[in-house]
């Protein structure tokens, strides 16, 4: 990978020290983005895939849409939980029964279409039923006005 002159291939032609610091700079590229296009604290996700599972689209804001969906989920008594990975914009959704026991988790991520300019609201099932999480999902999104 080293060239003779001591240059890396492939960095532009600039000096570096030894591969460390140049695995260094790697990483603190890395921090400065998330890896899936787009900053966490400014806006949702970016999403370019044309072939993506996202079920609504909405011409409102990432955050009226984030709003309406916090209201549906309150609506149907839906836990809900801000993520980690995207604490602004991806809600991990908990519904128990009666006696506590956990039935159903699926997560509600907001999220950025750039190729059509909207947003969207992508849906994942994590653990329970498939027809439950199915009809609570669309009952959310009919109660929610986007």
């Amino acid at each position: 990978m080293e060239s003779r002159s001591g240059e890396f291939a492939g960095c532009g032609g600039r000096r570096r020290s030894s591969l460390t610091e140049f695995v260094r700079q790697l990483f603190s590229l890395g921090k400065r983005t998330s890896l899936h296009g787009g900053d966490k604290s400014t806006g949702p996700r970016k999403v370019n895939k044309a072939l993506y599972s996202v079920s609504t689209t909405s011409t409102h804001s990432a955050e009226h849409v984030l709003a309406e969906l916090q209201r549906a989920l309150h609506i149907k008594g839906v836990q809900i939980k801000k993520s980690d990975r995207f604490p602004n914009y991806l809600l991990r959704c908990t519904v128990a029964d009666k006696r506590g026991k956990t039935n159903i988790v699926f997560e509600l991520e907001v999220c950025h279409l750039p190729r059509m300019d909207l947003i969207g609201v992508r849906r994942k099932r994590v653990k329970g039923d498939t027809w439950e999480y199915k009809k609570l999902c669309e009952e959310i999104l009919s109660i929610a006005k986007l």
